[in-house]
């Protein structure tokens, strides 16, 4: 079976038919309103910058001095929960980060395969690297799986640890040598 979920959709190929959702197309081409709104509501506010990248929106405001900064902020948090649910906020020093919410899609490809799995008896074990895996590493681990966070940067749920990339090849090839069926 073939099974795929990222920030582009989810396309999961169970026994019963192929399952292909797209949520973030609609959220991306709704960003540009986002910004604009967020730049309409924070004119007022000097040393505020509403930027756009590939996934999501920062609102900078790093340049304010107090206690607009405090205000910018609750501008911010008051109005985002209304805009749409499927965005992830993510705070860092005078920086929000409105991200769409890829987790939402990976966990819910990962459910899916787990509702529609065939298999009686099976190890549920996930990768990621970034902070859009949380919440798979979640459900992976109520499934008492295994879930392994890659690199430097991976959410702190991951039950265990690989340094990067090549790390993660050789555990994935040592578990294939001992799991092989015998010839």
């Amino acid at each position: 079976r073939v099974y795929y979920a990222g920030c582009g959709g989810l396309e999961v190929d169970l026994h019963d038919g192929i399952i292909y959702e797209d949520p973030a197309r609609s959220l991306l081409a709704a960003l540009p309103r986002l910004r604009k709104f967020i730049e309409d509501l924070l004119a007022r506010f000097p040393g505020v910058n509403v930027l756009q990248h590939h996934q999501g929106l920062v609102v900078d405001y790093r340049g304010t001095g107090e206690p607009d900064a405090q205000l910018v902020r609750a501008e911010v948090m008051r109005v985002l929960p209304t805009c749409q649910p499927e965005l992830q906020i993510y705070e860092d020093t005078r920086c929000i980060e409105i991200a769409i919410d890829a987790a939402g899609s990976k966990a819910h490809a990962v459910r899916l395969m787990i509702e529609h799995s065939e298999l009686t008896q099976s190890l549920i074990m996930y990768a990621g690297d970034d902070r859009t895996d949380a919440s798979v590493f979640d459900l992976v681990n109520e499934s008492e799986g295994l879930s392994l966070g890659v690199g430097a940067n991976a959410p702190i749920n991951a039950r265990y640890r690989v340094r990067d990339t090549a790390a993660l090849n050789v555990v994935l090839g040592c578990l294939l040598s001992a799991i092989a069926p015998p010839h």
